[in-house]
């Protein structure tokens, strides 16, 4: 299986939560930071279908999530789901790698058509970018992915999505 392939595999296996926002840390003040007990019953039926923990896990990093009608919803994350559960936020960011025969100037010129903006590029692979799609660009974060890899000159395009890593314990001793 290549790269695009596995890319295209993860992406089947997430679906995006309609109706909710995540809200990262720093845009959450203090005060507005809600227990999972105090979110609205909409909210509490949605991420209470989270593998246990999870959502807590979120909680506990200062993360707080709105219902996308929520004048706050703005500012946040498009919030996602695995097959096996778990819960995923979309980053900011996404890695897009293009063929090889491209010039770096081709490549950045394609993807600025596109609407994205490149970040960096990435060493390890050629013609592999980290971007940020300009903030006219409404699109699903999976869909976009998927769109760009339907064009030729794209080999593969990935979410970079915010999540719990289970197994990891951040309490000191």
């Amino acid at each position: 299986m290549d790269s695009r392939e596995k890319v295209e595999a993860e992406l089947a296996k997430v679906k995006k939560i309609d109706g909710v926002k995540a809200l990262p840390p720093s845009s959450s003040r203090k005060e507005d930071l809600m227990s999972q007990g105090d979110y609205p019953a909409k909210l509490q039926s949605i991420l209470h279908e989270a593998p246990d923990g999870e959502f807590a896990a979120f909680l506990k990093a200062g993360w707080s999530f709105v219902e996308e009608s929520s004048n706050r919803a703005e500012a946040g994350n498009s919030v996602y789901r695995r097959s096996d559960g778990q819960i995923v936020i979309a980053g900011p960011t996404l890695n897009v790698r293009l063929a090889e025969n491209l010039s770096d100037e081709e490549c950045r010129n394609f993807l600025s058509e596109l609407g994205l903006s490149v970040k960096r590029q990435l060493k390890f692979a050629p013609n592999l970018f980290v971007v940020v799609m300009d903030e006219e660009r409404s699109e699903d974060l999976v869909s976009l992915c998927l769109n760009l890899m339907s064009k030729p000159q794209v080999l593969y395009a990935e979410p970079s999505f915010i999540e719990n890593l289970s197994g990891r314990n951040s309490e000191q001793p």
